[in-house]
């Protein structure tokens, strides 16, 4: 099974972000490294080369555009995502120090460093405690006002909150004294005999573990996102909000046990479905196995420069979590105007009058052609046991200066972005300008139209483009 090739045609992008899609017959791509061989002199004919890595880059595209081609006049597709729990088992080593760094798939349950919470961390109560306001209580060693004792101090930590009956507001465990009794950081206020305290923080999820996404909307021209951290919560839906607008807390343990892969899903499920009315969800049977894979899609394709192809879900460190789940980001989107209403003559109009008389400069709001998305299957990028092939795009690694991953078992076909998303040929991202893994930044070098047989609803092209990673 494969998935988007054969509705992903290949896009020339715009400027101004307008793409044109063409459904090519041949595509061929030419590489030149301007390499020559000079023989030697009194040297038996013996050659030297000087190969001085100055290779130009041309791709040809051939094929037809015809009235009715349901890739030219498509009513769009909504972008589809998904998120499966049960990708990669973790191992969690409770008693792992964390100051060590981190151990091949081992994970700490706590961790201030990082912005972990213990599971011990989470709100929890105790009926067992004594509290002496008047006379203190003793340790074994001494008597203090601030001596709480309690059958069990096992579960308690320097550092959190106590609250109750006779607890100062803001007090917290100061010093644990020995298995039955620990030191409060202000005198108690009350007498009390096996009384019940409230332990723990309030905080129960860490910021630094946590997933973005858009929900496919803009305002003022900047994406609506949320974002979910991943937290101990024992809310029935499996997740809960928190007190900021759009950040919500999936929980991967309830406080007694950690969650299984398939109520992550269910909890990721509710919240969508509860949450976000810009996407759907389902939860379908994951990589491995059980209902563990939550499958997303916008309820609306993306319109004229609203594109909904993109990079979300985007993760911030999952080791908080048992599991490393699959994600796959956003893409599958076709936008249901980019070519709508238009005949094949319209297109090729449309065509020529821009790659007759355009300048590129240094707009980003023309139509100038800045970009080739062109769509290839990859077995290194399926990402399911009943996926044999993925599509994704082509890029270039011109004007890379020290190419990665030089191992020989490396495959670049790694870092080509899913078929679909959006083209985002930027400088950032650790990039050098130009370069983008969503495509590959190109302009045409020469363009021929053709109406085939007097039909006047039938055109064959030609286009050659060059790679690049600058236009002036």
């Amino acid at each position: 099974m494969s998935t988007g090739h054969s509705t992903t045609p290949v896009r020339l992008i715009s400027a101004n972000g307008r793409f044109y899609e063409l459904s090519c017959t041949n595509v061929s791509i030419d590489i030149d490294r301007k390499v020559m061989a000079v023989p030697l002199p009194f040297a038996s004919s013996s050659r030297v080369t000087a190969d001085l890595n100055l290779s130009t880059s041309v791709i040809t595209l051939e094929g037809v555009i015809t009235d009715g081609d349901a890739v030219l006049s498509s009513t769009g597709a909504n972008a589809k995502s998904f998120i499966d729990f049960s990708g990669r088992t973790v191992a969690i080593d409770a008693n792992y120090n964390p100051s060590e760094g981190f151990s091949g798939n081992k994970i700490s349950l706590y961790s201030s460093a990082y912005g972990f919470y213990a599971v011990s961390d989470a709100l929890f109560t105790d009926a067992t405690c004594d509290t002496n306001h008047t006379s203190g209580l003793s340790d074994g060693s001494s008597t203090s006002l601030r001596h709480i004792t309690m059958d069990s101090t096992s579960k308690l930590k320097v550092g959190m909150k106590v609250a109750g009956a006779g607890i100062p507001t803001g007090a917290t465990v100061a010093e644990i004294d020995n298995a039955t009794c620990f030191t409060l950081s202000a005198d108690v206020t009350a007498t009390n005999t096996n009384t019940t305290l409230t332990f723990g923080n309030d905080k129960t999820y860490a910021d630094g573990h946590s997933l973005i996404m858009w929900d496919g909307t803009e305002t003022s021209g900047n994406r609506n996102l949320f974002k979910i951290f991943f937290g101990v919560n024992s809310a029935a839906a499996g997740y809960d909000t928190t007190a900021v607008a759009n950040e919500y807390i999936l929980a991967f343990h309830n406080g007694t046990s950690y969650k299984t892969e398939a109520e992550m899903a269910t909890g990721l499920y509710n919240l969508i479905t509860n949450e976000i009315a810009t996407i759907n969800a389902a939860i379908v049977t994951g990589v491995n196995g059980g209902s563990t894979k939550v499958e997303m899609t916008y309820t609306n394709p993306p319109l004229g420069d609203e594109y909904t192809n993109n990079t979300y879900p985007r993760v911030f460190n999952w080791v908080s979590l048992k599991s490393q789940p699959l994600i796959s980001t956003f893409s599958g989107g076709i936008e249901a105007t980019s070519n709508q209403n238009l005949s094949a003559g319209d297109t090729v109009q449309q065509l020529y009058a821009i790659l007759s008389n355009s300048n590129a400069g240094f707009s980003t709001t023309g139509h100038y052609i800045v970009g080739l998305q062109l769509p290839y299957l990859s077995s290194v990028r399926a990402t399911s046991a009943d996926e044999k092939f993925k599509s994704v795009l082509m890029y270039t690694t011109s004007g890379v200066e020290d190419l990665p991953h030089k191992d020989k078992d490396f495959n670049y076909a790694q870092f080509s972005g899913a078929a679909g998303n959006e083209f985002d040929a930027i400088l950032g991202g650790g990039r050098p300008q130009g370069v983008t893994f969503q495509g590959m930044r190109a302009i045409v070098d020469k363009a021929t139209f053709v109406q085939v047989g007097g039909e006047p609803n039938i055109y064959s092209f030609t286009i050659l483009m060059i790679a690049t990673n600058m236009i002036l």
